[in-house]
């Protein structure tokens, strides 16, 4: 049986006033993919950053924690959060930039090197390159010259990489071909059932959610309206937002059509 990995605990976050997350729940067990699936706004990416540690200063939480192996972590100084941070919780979304004057080599083994895993991941890192099409020049070259997808790419080996315990990915395969974005996924899922690594896709898009989600929370204005196993949610939703949520989506109403 699957270990609790991850625990949130009546967790109420706001802004100038207002609620990001409300009096929020859940727990997450290890080796399970989730899906954080809702609307833009409805509090999917608050969480995930409030879990890495990661809110920005005009958020305060108001109430409740978030516990890591039943480890408090909103209670970790930056410097204990820095110790698990990446290698054990990571958190991968469009904000996350390489610094634009260093070469991504560099950058990529000064990332390994801070987590000991440069020696144990060094023969991996030109397989993995070739695999998503880039050459070993690419290590020399420099972020400000280079595509954002590029990039993008480069943040996805590093996260694999690492292999942290709970990463989560936050619209990240926005912007790739179908063939490089099953790769990503497929190397997730191998992690999934080998390392019981806890993936969290955080989307609004169904279909996504239908390849490759396992459990899934729906979200809507900052609280999670209802959850549970794919099957679950897509063939018996109980919530009336859930329900005018899968209807409102042409992939749902082909392939789940009403009886």
């Amino acid at each position: 049986m699957s270990k609790q990995i991850l625990s949130v605990k009546s967790l109420t976050i706001e802004s100038k006033g207002i609620k990001y997350i409300k009096n929020l729940s859940m727990e997450l067990l290890e080796g399970v993919s989730y899906i954080f699936l809702g609307e833009m706004g409805s509090g999917k990416t608050v969480l995930c950053n409030a879990i890495a540690s990661n809110l920005s200063s005009k958020y305060r939480v108001v109430s409740g924690d978030i516990f890591y192996k039943e480890e408090s972590i909103l209670s970790l100084s930056e410097n204990e959060y820095r110790k698990i941070a990446g290698s054990e919780i990571s958190i991968l979304s469009p904000e996350m930039r390489f610094h634009p004057y260093t070469e991504v080599g560099k950058q990529i083994e000064d990332i390994l090197s801070s987590h000991n895993l440069l020696k144990k991941t060094k023969k991996e890192i030109i397989p993995f390159l070739e695999k998503i099409g880039f050459t070993k020049k690419i290590l020399s070259q420099y972020p400000y010259k280079m595509e954002e997808l590029d990039l993008k790419k480069l943040m996805f080996l590093i996260t694999l990489l690492l292999s942290p315990n709970i990463s989560m990915f936050i619209h990240s395969f926005r912007g790739f071909d179908s063939e490089i974005e099953r790769f990503f996924i497929n190397l997730i899922l191998e992690k999934v059932k080998i390392e019981k690594m806890t993936p969290i896709f955080v989307t609004h898009d169904l279909s996504f959610a239908d390849r490759y989600g396992e459990y899934i929370f729906l979200f809507k204005d900052s609280e999670i309206v209802e959850h549970g196993d794919k099957k679950s949610i897509f063939d018996n939703p109980q919530n009336s937002y859930t329900k005018l949520f899968l209807e409102s989506t042409p992939y749902f109403k082909i392939k789940y059509p009403k009886k």
